[in-house]
């Protein structure tokens, strides 16, 4: 073979396929849990997080320098997280065994050094807000941004009326708002974070990012469910919640990813 001929690139990297081993033990371990959460992508009101945080993930780790390696730390979180998905499954509760595997995810970045905590804790976010969460969410955000949207289209003479986090048209047509507003706070806290691990910021930046990014969906809810409540009022209650479950968080990861990208770059 000649030097330099490409035939030469074609053979893998030792190195590089010995890094990548504890990464394939980590996917074989934790099998059972990734084979719920790629099912649970079916629920696209919950499936998110299951696809963003990879993506802000892999973003983070481009171009990152290395990071102190901590193994006792790193094999402690990886124990616990096994732990969890094992006491998790044992016991029925597929919330804590999916728990398992961002804290062990956390704890093999630990050992190795990639990527680093900060970007390795955006996994937690693979994990779906608790049912228990969204139905106390939904009881006092919801409910009011389902009266605003009524009241706004009732001014115009269109005559829509809430019940909690129900819009109802005269002809009887509903539209259920309820749950979207905590999953597109979470979804939007996840963008902070990651607009903190970009910036390279603190415990402190990272935790104000996530909280003001987190906060942007109040009026964002605000929006939708106005829009949604037009579709509801043109006979299209399912687009509406489409729109509210898919075309929202869509657009609000696009958004804040193009502008946390464009003010990275601008210094």
């Amino acid at each position: 073979m000649l030097p330099g001929s490409g035939a030469e690139l074609s053979h893998p990297d030792p190195a590089r396929s010995q890094a990548a081993l504890p990464w394939l033990a980590l996917g074989a371990a934790f099998s059972p849990v990734l084979f719920d959460l790629v099912r649970s992508l079916t629920a696209v009101d919950r499936s998110w997080g299951i696809a963003v945080a990879p993506i802000l993930i892999v973003l983070c780790s481009r171009g990152e320098p290395a990071s102190p390696r901590r193994p006792r730390l790193g094999s402690v979180a990886l124990v616990a997280g096994v732990a969890l998905q094992i006491l998790g499954i044992a016991g029925g509760a597929w919330s804590v065994a999916r728990l398992g595997l961002p804290v062990a995810f956390c704890g093999l970045a630990l050992a190795t050094g990639r990527p680093s905590l900060p970007a390795a804790a955006l996994s937690l976010w693979i994990v779906p807000p608790p049912t228990a969460a969204t139905s106390l969410v939904s009881s006092w955000l919801e409910a009011p941004l389902a009266r605003f949207a009524a009241g706004v289209w009732s001014a115009l003479g269109a005559g829509l009326t809430a019940s909690g986090p129900l819009l109802r048209t005269p002809s009887g047509a509903e539209l259920g708002i309820d749950e979207g507003g905590l999953r597109l706070a979470v979804l939007l806290a996840g963008m902070g974070w990651y607009a903190g691990v970009r910036a390279r910021a603190g415990s402190a930046g990272l935790l104000r990012r996530a909280l003001v990014f987190g906060l942007w969906a109040i009026p964002g809810q605000a929006v939708a469910v106005l829009g949604a409540a037009g579709l509801l009022l043109l006979g299209q209650p399912a687009l509406g919640r489409h729109a509210l479950q898919s075309g929202l968080p869509l657009v609000a990861f696009v958004l804040a990813l193009a502008w946390i990208e464009t003010r990275r770059r601008a210094g």
